[in-house]
């Protein structure tokens, strides 16, 4: 999910990026026989485009958000740890990465032209919540895994949620665990998602909730 929407935003944003430099550079649009800057219904187009920027971000940082407060409440999980340290220095690093990718483009937006002021809010807004969430998911252990009855739930930088009805195997390859259900559906979540010395508990948590009759765990699980 977290790649799809970043796919979705950086197209976005270089649409964005040709419709800002003909407003800025003011140049000829033949087909509406007009320039750039006196183009109709140019700040509402500019207001739209932030109101979109802010609607994708702020649905992205919205199921965040409520992923870390799903699993706050450790008492609702059989087993519930923070993310590895690997981990969850690898999210902060990405975290980072996207604001200041947002705050670079805001200040490109604002550079060929002050009309593109609404978007640049917008990008400063989803910056500042990139910031946020990873000094909060770092600092106060945020960032967790938990086993329920019927799910594994995992928050931090992404939110997932794997689900144990129609599991049939689990296994670990190249540093990457696999959940596979029936109709040939595939869920994976990297290995440092589990802290390394919780590796025993997480098999052993797991094999309780799990059908160990129904779902296979080959030697690649067990010898995680």
């Amino acid at each position: 999910m977290n790649k799809f929407i970043n796919t979705v935003l950086f197209v976005f944003a270089f649409l964005t990026f040709l419709f800002v430099v003909i407003v800025g550079r003011d140049m000829p649009i033949s087909f509406l026989r007009t320039t750039g800057q006196y183009m109709p219904y140019k700040n509402v187009i500019f207001i739209v485009i932030a109101t979109i920027f802010l609607v994708i971000g702020g649905r992205r940082s919205a199921q965040r958000w409520m992923g870390i407060h799903l699993v706050k409440h450790t008492e609702k999980y059989q087993w519930n740890v923070p993310v590895g340290k690997r981990r969850t220095n690898r999210s902060i690093f990405y975290l980072f990465m996207e604001a200041f990718s947002h705050w670079i483009l805001a200040g490109l937006y604002l550079f060929f032209t002050k009309d593109a002021l609404p978007v640049t809010f917008a990008l400063f807004v989803l910056g500042l919540d990139h910031l946020f969430f990873a000094y909060f998911g770092g600092k106060r252990n945020a960032f967790r895994v938990g086993i329920t009855k019927s799910a594994l739930v995992i928050a931090d930088r992404e939110v997932k949620i794997l689900y144990f009805t129609g599991l049939r195997q689990v296994s670990v390859q190249q540093n990457t665990i696999y959940f596979e259900y029936i109709q040939d559906l595939v869920i994976d979540f990297p290995e440092n998602v589990i802290p390394e010395d919780k590796h025993e508990e997480f098999k052993e948590e797991l094999k309780k909730v799990i059908n160990l009759k129904k779902v296979y765990l080959p030697e690649s699980f067990k010898n995680y």
